[in-house]
């Protein structure tokens, strides 16, 4: 079986009516996603640092860029030399639609992720977690196969949520991406339960009103591989990119914040002998603590693209069988990524300042499903009304279609589409948006 030509799947879900386009099926999803308004929402969303004031501070979508930057550059280093094609058995021909579906999979990587960065996930994970605790929440009318997807609550799946079906226009195929660019987004292609015993599975990645879509892109891309669903081979490559970025660019947040000095950070780096292995003469000919700051970002990015290109290569028939059970950077006897890590929550994730300010950011989410549980689920319908009519209309349309529930009756909506609602509207809102909102609802401001 020729396995590139469904991974590299130009099909959609919604056949395209483009006639004359110059451009590819690809790079029609490159244009579908850039001028999507879910990206546009990304500037005012925390990568790390939630609500500071910095220009120099990444925000999701500078951090968004950077990542599909990284992905295109990975990406050509996987497909650069005829002799690694081979290995891959991919013709040359596609090694150009191989990295365009990379750049779109990083493009949409974070789009799901709700305001307040990963923190915002962890709040309505252990909100509806205490919900399940009170005997009286309607929550508890929901059937525990599907409270899971709020317990579990993940932005992967939020994301592509947004991608196949909140970005509506007359349908609910949303952006109407190919196959190709849906299946290398998925990092956990799992609509069940988190199993931690494979990479796949780790997180719940798809939410049951995206089963239809999951499962035509498992079929058009040839991801079910002795009777269980992989990963994409490429969503390994996005996976490597996001986290080059959010390692070292996380570091460079923290620079920037002055939670730390640039001696602070050599010398960890020499007593992990990260310096050795492949800093060595990042300080030489460097004046200013800036120049090496930038010269360190450039090698780490450098050597860390350089050790993920290397694993796919080589691991590649592992990962097309699913077998491959571990991130491309990972596999690494000198555990770079893990001392960056390390660093990062040492200097940067413990800071009070950050710490303060994810929890105002969790104060913000709590309080706005508390204020829209409390009108949606209202018995009196002059509060259910005025709850709704402050909701999308095309957030609306999309529950609409899914529950058959007319429009000018989504009182009735169940339980499970009421919360399905109210997460979609939070999580697209940005930080800023969200904590005036939230005021607003509350009275503290008009």
């Amino acid at each position: 079986m020729d396995t590139w030509k469904y991974l590299l799947s130009k099909d959609r879900s919604r056949k395209s009516t483009r006639t004359v386009d110059p451009r590819s099926d690809h790079e029609s999803d490159y244009g579908r996603i850039i001028f999507s308004p879910a990206i546009r929402r990304m500037h005012d969303k925390t990568q790390v640092l939630p609500l500071i004031n910095n220009d120099n501070t990444h925000t999701r979508l500078t951090h968004t860029l950077e990542v599909a930057a990284i992905g295109r550059s990975l990406s050509s280093r996987i497909t650069s030399k005829p002799e690694d094609l081979a290995k891959l058995n991919l013709k040359p021909s596609d090694a150009v639609i191989f990295n365009q579906i990379v750049e779109n999979s990083c493009l949409i990587h974070d789009i799901g992720n709700p305001p307040f960065g990963h923190f915002g996930e962890t709040t309505v994970q252990n909100y509806f977690k205490n919900q399940k605790s009170i005997e009286s929440s309607p929550f508890n009318k929901i059937e525990s196969d599907l409270q899971k997807e709020f317990i579990h609550f993940d932005g992967n799946a939020q994301g592509l949520r947004v991608v196949t079906k909140l970005q509506y226009l007359d349908d609910l195929k949303g952006l109407n991406l190919t196959y190709a660019t849906l299946g290398a987004y998925l990092k956990y292609p799992n609509p069940l339960n988190p199993n931690e015993a494979r990479l796949e599975t780790s997180k719940l990645g798809i939410f049951h009103t995206e089963k239809e879509i999951f499962n035509e892109i498992v079929k058009n891309c040839a991801l079910f591989v002795d009777n269980q669903v992989i990963r994409h081979p490429l969503a390994y490559v996005m996976e490597a990119a996001d986290t080059i970025c959010y390692r070292v660019m996380d570091i460079e947040d923290g620079y920037n914040n002055d939670y730390y000095s640039f001696k602070e950070l050599d010398e960890y780096l020499q007593k992990n002998n990260i310096i050795d292995v492949i800093l060595k003469d990042v300080a030489l000919n460097k004046k200013t603590d800036d120049a090496k700051m930038v010269s360190l970002r450039t090698k780490l990015i450098g050597h860390l693209s350089e050790l993920a290109a290397t694993n796919f290569i080589q691991n590649f028939e592992a990962i097309k069988l699913g077998t491959y059970n571990k991130e491309l950077l990972n596999d690494d006897p000198d555990e770079v990524c893990k001392i960056l890590s390390n660093f990062c929550k040492n200097k940067i994730f413990s800071q009070r300042e950050v710490m303060s300010l994810e929890l105002a950011g969790d104060s913000v989410i709590t309080r706005l499903i508390n204020r829209y549980s409390f009108l949606l689920f209202h018995e009196k319908r002059i509060y259910s009304k005025k709850g709704f009519a402050l909701i999308s209309d095309s957030l609306k349309e999309v529950v609409s279609k899914e529950s058959g529930i007319p429009m000018d009756e989504l009182h009735d909506l169940n339980a499970y589409f009421k919360y399905r609602l109210i997460i979609d509207f939070i999580s697209g809102m940005t930080d800023k948006y969200a904590i005036d909102h939230a005021n607003k609802l509350e009275g503290y401001t008009l």
